[in-house]
């Protein structure tokens, strides 16, 4: 028979993390400003982009700088910040998680981890691909119905390109 310092270690190991995982709240980025301090995933279209000489990029929500409803930030040395792929994030609704604090004014997230980004508006279309012709790769295939809208992690889109026929990632 199993002791009980046995099951109960089990209980804290198996069941603790899950009961205290966090389901983030989604707000708009004009609406950043009223969760200050809490964490949440702000989602709104990139109007901007802009990265500074030292290597500090900026994303700007809503508008141009210095009219932009929200900013994600991304300090200067982190392997992810600028690049084109950045250029690429201008005009999408994406959503940016994390603690949101003012800075001068506005709300910013500070993005140190490219899982705080997420694109909610470019889900690949397996259904569109096989339409055209094009055939999802057998390593591929199961993971498409797993995947929920709007949660499309990146390395999922990378190898998904990158199996495309006339991929520019190949």
């Amino acid at each position: 028979m199993r002791s009980p310092g046995w099951i109960l270690l089990l209980y804290i190991v198996c069941f603790v993390p899950v009961a205290r995982a966090e389901t983030l709240q989604v707000v708009k980025d004009t609406e950043a400003a009223k969760f200050v301090g809490k964490n949440v995933e702000v989602r709104g279209q990139v109007a901007s982009i802009y990265i500074a000489k030292h290597g500090d990029a900026y994303l700007f929500f809503g508008a141009a700088y210095p009219n932009q409803t929200f900013t994600g930030y991304i300090p200067a040395g982190w392997t992810f910040s600028g690049g084109p792929w950045m250029q690429k994030l201008q005009g999408q609704i994406i959503g940016v998680t994390g603690t949101v604090e003012i800075y001068r004014g506005k709300p910013e997230i500070k993005i140190l981890s490219m899982d705080q980004i997420k694109q909610t508006d470019t889900r690949p279309n397996p259904q569109k691909s096989r339409e055209a012709g094009l055939r999802l790769p057998a390593c591929l295939q199961s993971l498409e119905s797993t995947v929920a809208p709007g949660r499309v992690c990146l390395a999922f889109r990378r190898e998904l390109v990158r199996h495309l026929p006339g991929s520019c990632m190949k």
